[in-house]
């Protein structure tokens, strides 16, 4: 789910066709199952193209060095309701409502080197609920169990309820691979009111907790709506 993007022309294409599919499925097809709505909500094809941005061609002298002392920066966005810190040397891929069909924003990690290719990547994405009283662990399981038939190798470490944001939430760890590469991934879910939220850290296994210092800052500065609290809460 999170590995290879073709060349820019190709990628606009097959993200157009794949915006169009997804409005047809959402006008169109009412989901019989909250695995349906988690597949509709956050794993339609375009989102999952948009989140294999994990992988980019090598460049001579485009190299960096893991630090959680970088200078922190803010990234609100008015149209999805978030706001949250991310580090100043991390690549910030923002999308619109219209365009996006819930991914607000995506953080990728500078390469560690002229090689490095695979990037550690965080992924936030606002979905709309489409009937209320929806609990979130019902979802939970439901995000467990789209994941689990979609992936392969997939593998669950870790279900636990926490809070993001000031709200109820849950956090998954899971394994899964993609090609040669094993890779290991964090979600948080959370529900407020009508809109379901989904913090998606992804990176290769072996690197992994490399980065954890680095994506703990940045969870614990995520807030939701009016919650701009500087107090920050963990989620580790």
């Amino acid at each position: 789910m999170y590995h290879i993007l073709g060349s820019q022309s190709q990628i606009v294409i097959i993200l157009f066709s794949a915006i169009l599919m997804t409005r047809l499925l959402v006008e169109f097809l009412i989901p019989s199952s909250l695995t349906s709505i988690m597949a509709l909500l956050f794993y339609n094809p375009y989102q999952q193209i948009m989140a294999e941005i994990i992988t980019i061609t090598p460049s001579q002298g485009n190299t960096t060095t893991i630090t959680t002392s970088s200078p922190f920066l803010i990234y609100e966005n008015p149209t999805f309701g978030i706001r949250i810190q991310y580090p100043s040397d991390w690549q910030k891929l923002e999308f619109s409502r219209r365009d996006s069909s819930g991914i607000a924003v995506i953080f990728r990690s500078p390469p560690e080197n002229a090689s490095d290719t695979k990037l550690e990547n965080l992924l936030i994405q606002v979905g709309n609920l489409p009937f209320q009283n929806i609990s979130l662990e019902a979802l939970n399981n439901a995000n467990v169990d789209t994941l689990r038939n979609s992936l392969v190798d997939f593998e669950l470490i870790e279900s636990t309820a926490t809070t993001i944001a000031y709200n109820p939430a849950y956090k998954i760890v899971y394994t899964d691979t993609v090609g040669q590469d094993e890779l290991k991934t964090m979600q948080v879910l959370s529900i407020k009111e009508d809109k379901a939220y989904l913090i998606t850290y992804t990176a290769q296994a072996s690197r992994y907790d490399r980065y954890l210092p680095t994506i703990q800052k940045m969870s614990d500065s995520f807030r939701i709506g009016d919650s701009g609290i500087t107090i920050p809460e963990r989620i580790f």
